[in-house]
């Protein structure tokens, strides 16, 4: 079954050709985030059209498309219910790439795509119940039920970057409410609290960088500036951490899971997050014995090989 997975971004967008699980051949391209769908669809069915020339194939050799998207999705329907970050509310993106294509399409939120990407082929196999998080600019999740990719009551996925963490916060999310983990526990998170720093006239080696040497402020450079021993980049970390710790102990003594994996840029930090957080974890966790939380595996690839790989439930439902 060859079959494309394409994994929408905040900025960019990345599709490879499947056949089964394997990458075959793979695409990327920057595009601008206000693109109304018709043009985003467009962009996308141009880019598998390079992907098939250089595979000396047509689209009548595709069996099917699945698409990951950086929000809430209407399975059923194959709907982008919200999307935020790219500007697309209640618009039907399998319809119109069907009707670019002519290839049966589905889509499902990109967290969910990476889930069972994990899940199928990474550190969540095997696992009966377990949860993705990716953190990088938001807070994407993803859950594991009975062993299967759990897509929402509704079919609209699982919204922990949505789930309010401080509802008394003035930091305004993209959803429209205050203090979503969304924009409390994420590289998001990280940058507000540096501006406030800023605001605030702390001394720091990120401040001072930014003004000798014209850096940007950025998560790495936070990063980078904890690791030399600022004091005040490893304070504005370590909140950031403590938050993370928070969100992850509250999901747990929901949903006592056997896993808890973490993707997303936030977690290629490696041990220097990894290993503060499982002990703050453990200190605010309800339960003795809890969830493994380790870095989740796939990687780049997990949203385009998730929804390949959903793409499964195109063919159950035509049979």
């Amino acid at each position: 079954m060859l079959r494309f997975g394409v994994d929408i971004g905040g900025t960019a967008i990345k599709l490879g050709l499947f056949d089964g699980n394997k990458l075959i051949q793979k695409n990327s391209k920057l595009y601008t985030q206000k693109k109304p769908l018709e043009g985003l669809c467009r962009e996308i069915r141009d880019m598998m059209r390079e992907v098939v020339f250089l595979k000396g194939l047509d689209f009548s050799n595709i069996d099917a498309i699945g698409l990951a998207i950086p929000g809430t999705v209407d399975v059923s329907r194959g709907k982008i219910i919200d999307a935020h970050n790219i500007f697309l509310h209640d618009e039907p993106i399998t319809a119109m790439m069907l009707g670019l294509t002519g290839i049966p399409s589905i889509a499902l939120n990109d967290a969910d795509a990476a889930a069972l990407a994990e899940l199928r082929y990474g550190v969540l196999h095997e696992t009966d119940t377990a949860i993705m998080i990716t953190i990088g600019t938001g807070v994407g999740s993803g859950l594991i039920l009975g062993g299967k990719l759990f897509c929402g009551g509704k079919t609209q996925g699982v919204e922990l970057g949505h789930m309010v963490f401080d509802y008394n916060s003035k930091v305004k999310c993209a959803c429209g409410n205050y203090g979503c983990n969304d924009v409390m526990c994420s590289a998001t998170g990280i940058l507000n609290l540096a501006k406030d720093s800023i605001e605030r006239g702390e001394v720091s080696l990120f401040k001072k960088r930014m003004e000798e040497e014209s850096v940007k402020l950025s998560t790495e450079l936070i990063v980078a500036c904890a690791k030399q021993g600022d004091k005040e980049s490893i304070g504005i970390f370590n909140e950031f951490i403590d938050r993370v710790a928070t969100m992850l102990a509250s999901v747990i003594a929901f949903l006592d899971p056997e896993m808890v994996a973490i993707g997303g840029g936030i977690s290629a930090i490696g041990d220097f997050f990894f290993e503060p957080l499982v002990r703050l974890v453990r200190k605010k966790c309800f339960y003795r014995s809890y969830a493994d939380i380790v870095p989740a595996s796939v990687r780049n690839d997990a949203g385009m090989l998730g929804a390949a790989l959903f793409c499964e439930n195109i063919m159950q439902n035509e049979t």
